[in-house]
């Protein structure tokens, strides 16, 4: 398998595993839907800046972005923190009440 499939496996796995569409994906990147499409179905390769983006946003290293050979593990905690950086203080504060409901609610199941 080429290097731009493999590359375009690995993008693909990334994005899934961090809950992202291709389309919110992208934009994070600072790149077109079609783009990342062609990206991940091996028909084009990332430019230095796309990749330098992704290793940026999902903050890992150049060796894991390029290590094909390890599957992606799916990472739900990295995934919500990811997506809480997008959020504004106020909003980040009420998820924090949801949360704390949600945790007290379970604690109250489970006994």
């Amino acid at each position: 398998m080429s290097l731009q499939k493999q590359f375009g496996n690995k993008i693909k796995e990334l994005r899934k595993a961090y809950s992202y569409s291709q389309e919110e994906f992208a934009e994070k990147l600072g790149i077109h839907r079609n783009s990342l499409v062609k990206i991940e179905n091996g028909q084009g390769f990332a430019s230095a800046e796309t990749i330098e983006n992704i290793h940026n946003f999902l903050n890992i290293s150049y060796n894991e972005l390029f290590n094909f050979s390890e599957k992606v593990e799916k990472n739900s905690l990295k995934a919500i923190i990811l997506k809480l950086r997008d959020l504004s203080d106020d909003d980040i504060e009420y998820f924090n009440i949801i949360l704390s409901s949600y945790i007290k609610l379970k604690n109250k199941q489970s006994k």
